[in-house]
């Protein structure tokens, strides 16, 4: 167990209670590590002060020791798989250390990190073992008909009431199913919401509830611990994932492997990260500052030497970055710690294009375009429909503008200003947007955690993916396009699938094409249809197909 207080700290309260012999000092025979120790047990007792201590940490500490020993006990049995934590006790671990003052050691960040590396993993066979899915929709869809059946020749109450029932009781075995077999739950729900749907009565809100979870879940591919921040590298090889925790840790996103954790010294709420063009350069920024760290081998390359309010990209060589702070506005080059421009104006957001040459700054009604040295090119008159820019951001080739508002996202023309697109986005209020690496795409996040996928061309909002936790920092786009990186405030980072709309699950009618029967297409939502086709029902993740 670590405590998250300076070290210098530390070793002056250490030496204090040494020096009245309330501590004694030694070192561990197996890993001659020091250890610090009560003098004697009466103090646990007789100091009211440190017994009232301990009673406020109770809790904690008890968390902490049963996990010390279940780290003895998966070291001891040779790190075996079958000793690492699962399920509830997992999770409820993994709620402890986003809660908890105290610091785990990197053994046991190490063993929570393979205990959800290997949840995850089980958690994918799962989804895939499909055996009687077909079959068990059968079985359901045939009780439906039966039901429906029945109450056609009587619409008594009592029958009514049995269908809400039935229903409720699919709509229960849905959401049991939802999190290890979304496919199954997403069936389950279709037969709850027909049952009373054919019948022309209304959808009962369990089926509506399940419906929307399982087709979200249905995206989900993978979960993290930690959040704050997260980054993933233009190729995909490496993905960076900081939060409350100590420094940012360096995941392989194909495996879910924790590689190593860096920036340890730099921990804290709310890091937002980014990935230079060479797939391995790193910038953190924080509350503790701005640095830049080689992600792949682990080393600091330089560190910002002022306050830091906000950081905006890298240029295409990872370097410059743009940094603002309370003097204003810096073109800092890392690689020889100088300033290449400056500027003492601050605007409510800036933003510097990809290729290196432009710099946006926005204000409440327009955004002005400045070149590399922060010499003033031109101003965009964008009447912003409610308000300042929450962000501003460029899209992959330079050449187009987006601005976010509260409540609207506006795209314009770099070299003409010309305004391309300026819709509603409905989310609770946004935070951040991220452009997909085709451009054609962005990501909008809310403060609620929840994410909005919009096409770039006709501000249409193509998906809504459900929140993790509260709003953290921006997305991370992986470098195909199909997957989303999200990170909560602390909680965890969910990768969500967003490639375009495909098949999610086909049932066969089989000889009866009546069987299952939903009309031409019932809309759940904005995002998400299940159709009649020729051959089946269809259920689409997109109101496109």
């Amino acid at each position: 167990m670590r405590l998250a207080v300076p070290r210098r700290h530390l070793k002056a309260v250490l030496a204090a209670y040494g020096q009245t012999r309330h501590l004694t000092f030694d070192r561990d025979s197996a890993t001659r590590g020091p250890t610090v120790e009560v003098a004697h047990e009466a103090l646990f007792t007789e100091w009211a002060r440190f017994a009232g201590w301990i009673e406020g940490q109770r809790e904690h500490l008890l968390m902490s020791k049963r996990l010390a020993v279940a780290v003895q006990d998966w070291e001891t049995a040779d790190r075996d798989d079958t000793y690492l934590l699962s399920g509830g006790a997992l999770a409820q671990h993994e709620a402890w250390t986003a809660d908890t003052d105290l610091v785990l050691t990197n053994a046991e960040q190490n063993f929570l990190a393979k205990s959800r590396t290997r949840e995850n993993h089980l958690l994918w066979r799962r989804r895939r073992r499909r055996i009687g899915v077909t079959a068990g929709f059968g079985v359901a869809a045939a009780l439906a008909s039966l039901l429906a059946v029945f109450a056609a020749s009587a619409r008594s109450t009592a029958v009514q009431e049995e269908r809400v029932a039935t229903a409720r009781g699919l709509a229960a075995a849905a959401a049991n199913h939802v999190a290890a077999d979304p496919e199954r739950s997403l069936l389950l729900a279709i037969a709850a919401a027909d049952i009373t749907r054919r019948e022309g009565e209304p959808v009962v809100k369990e089926a509506v509830e399940e419906l929307h979870r399982s087709l979200t879940e249905h995206r989900v591919l993978a979960r993290y611990p930690g959040g704050g921040g997260v980054a993933v590298s233009p190729d995909g090889s490496l993905m960076a994932v900081g939060g409350d925790g100590p420094g940012v840790v360096i995941l392989d996103p194909t495996t879910g492997d924790r590689i190593h954790a860096i920036a340890e010294d730099v921990g804290g709420c709310c890091n937002d990260l980014g990935f230079a063009p060479d797939n391995r350069t790193l910038w953190i920024a924080n509350e503790g500052g701005l640095s830049v760290w080689d992600a792949a081998a682990g080393q600091r390359l330089a560190a910002f030497g002022k306050e830091v309010w906000d950081v905006s990209g890298l240029g295409p060589d990872g370097s410059p970055i743009l940094v603002a702070g309370p003097d204003g506005y810096v073109l800092w080059d890392w690689r020889s710690d100088g300033e290449l421009a400056s500027r003492p104006d601050l605007a409510d957001r800036e933003a510097l294009s990809p290729d290196g040459r432009l710099i946006a700054l926005a204000w409440e009604v327009n955004a002005i375009i400045y070149d590399s040295s922060l010499e003033f090119i031109q101003r965009q008159e964008t009447p912003l429909p409610d308000g300042e820019a929450r962000a501003i951001e460029f899209s992959p080739d330079s050449t187009k503008l987006a601005l976010l508002t509260a409540r609207h996202i506006v795209i314009s023309d770099v070299a003409s200003g010309v305004v391309l697109v300026n819709e509603g986005v409905e989310l609770d209020e946004n935070v951040s947007v991220v452009w997909s690496p085709a451009g054609d795409r962005l990501a909008v996040k809310g403060a609620t955690g929840d994410v909005a996928i919009i096409d770039a061309f006709t501000g249409e909002q193509l998906q809504r993916l459900a929140g993790t936790d509260e709003e953290g920092t921006r997305p991370a786009w992986f470098p195909d396009g199909t997957r989303l990186a999200v990170a909560g405030r602390t909680t965890e980072t969910i990768v969500w699938d967003t490639s375009e709309s495909t098949p999610i699950q086909g049932i066969a009618d089989g000889d009866d094409p009546r069987a299952i029967r939903f009309g031409a297409a019932w809309i759940l939502d904005d995002s998400s249809e299940i159709a009649l086709e020729d051959d089946g029902v269809r259920v689409y993740a997109m109101r496109t197909r």
